[in-house]
C-alpha cells in the first residue's frame, strides 16, 4: 500500500486525474492502521459513467498513455509489489474457473464450457509462448495498471476526472 500510495502522490503531484488521498488528522498519513486493518480514504469526485461515445473513448486512451508516460521514470522508497500477468499460474486458475464464476441459470451447456474454457487456456499459452520468444522476461519492470478501462473511470463532458 505504501508504494502504490507513492506512485498516487506522483500522478496527483503532475496533475494526473485520480481522487487525491485523504490524510489521517493527527499525521496526515495516508493509510490508518486499527488492529490488524489498514483503511485508506480518497477524495469524492463527482462524475459520470462512461457513455461508450467516441470522444470519452479517446480521451480515456490518451488518459493511459499520459499514466504510463508520467510513470516511466517513477522511483519508489518502497518495494512494489511483484509479479506479472505474464505465465502467471493465478491466470490460469481464472481460466479454469470460470464455469464457477458463471450464475447457474444463465450458464451455456457444459460442452460448450469445457471447449470455451480449453480455447481460453490455449490462447493463453500461445500468447505466452509468443511474447516468450519477443524476450519479454527479459524486459525491465514496469508499473502498469491492472485494470485500466472506461467503465473503472469518472467523466465530465466526455473527460476523465
Amino acid at each position: 500500500m505504501a508504494f502504490t500510495h507513492q506512485l498516487q502522490l506522483s500522478l496527483a503531484a503532475q496533475s494526473f486525474p485520480l481522487p487525491h488521498l485523504l490524510g489521517t488528522r493527527g499525521d496526515n498519513n495516508s493509510m490508518l492502521v486499527l488492529g490488524e486493518r489498514i483503511y485508506e480514504m480518497f477524495e469524492y469526485i463527482p462524475g459520470e459513467l462512461y457513455d461508450s461515445s467516441l470522444a470519452a473513448t479517446l480521451h480515456a486512451g490518451h488518459i493511459l498513455g499520459l499514466y504510463h508516460k508520467l510513470l516511466h521514470n517513477f522511483t519508489s522508497d518502497y518495494a512494489p509489489p511483484t509479479g506479472s500477468y505474464h505465465n502467471a499460474e493465478a491466470i490460469r486458475q481464472a481460466i479454469r474457473n470460470t464455469v464457477r464464476s458463471l450464475p447457474l441459470a444463465t450458464r451455456p451447456a457444459a460442452d460448450v464450457l469445457e471447449k470455451t474454457v480449453k480455447d481460453l487456456e490455449e490462447a493463453y499459452s500461445f500468447c505466452v509462448a509468443t511474447a516468450n520468444k519477443l524476450g519479454l522476461p527479459g524486459w525491465e519492470t514496469q508499473v502498469v495498471h491492472g485494470d485500466w478501462h472506461p467503465g473503472n473511470m469518472l467523466f465530465r463532458d466526455k473527460r476523465v476526472v
